[in-house]
């Protein structure tokens, strides 16, 4: 990850999402300097298959994008469940976790009985805010779906608006 590259584009307005391939190509301790070097104490966290909940911020934040009246606004909906294998995330702010496990989701496996997941506070997807309106994402999906799909194309359409705006 080109910290030293993506900090200053962050920070002038830029949107950097990491996601695709990314949570399963890259080594845990260069992500995690990668984020520090951002400002964010984000870490690479568990890896497990399950089902991850938007939170009530990315509920919040994504909803109000695609309720606005504008043609240009159209957005794919976010899924109210979205079952995935990820990379979680560590110490992301309450309000920049998107999608987390519940006390309903189990750890599933096909060689394992289902588990219940016992800590909450990791984020499948997050997305957050960098200088004075960049962002930067993480989706943790190892595989490509169209629920994958959909959450990147949400961030993407979310801060180009937030963009315009400003």
């Amino acid at each position: 990850m080109a910290a030293v590259v993506t900090k200053p584009f962050l920070q002038r307005g830029g949107t950097v999402i990491y996601a695709a391939c990314f949570a399963s190509q890259t080594c845990s301790a260069d992500v995690d300097a990668a984020f520090k070097a951002m400002g964010l104490m984000w870490r690479h966290g568990s890896y497990y298959r399950s089902d991850f909940y938007p939170t009530a911020a990315a509920s919040s934040r994504f909803s109000s994008s695609s309720s606005s009246s504008s043609s240009s606004s159209s957005s794919l909906p976010l899924p109210s469940r979205y079952n995935s294998k990820a990379v979680l995330l560590q110490h992301v702010h309450p309000e920049h976790r998107c999608y987390c496990p519940t006390k309903r989701s189990l750890i599933q496996s096909p060689v394992h009985p289902a588990v219940p997941v016992e800590d909450l506070s990791e984020a499948a997807v997050a997305f957050a805010p960098i200088g004075s309106n960049g962002w930067v994402g993480y989706v943790g999906s190892v595989s490509s779906t169209l629920d994958t799909s959909a959450v990147v194309l949400a961030m993407v359409h979310w801060a180009n608006r937030q963009q315009q705006q400003h």
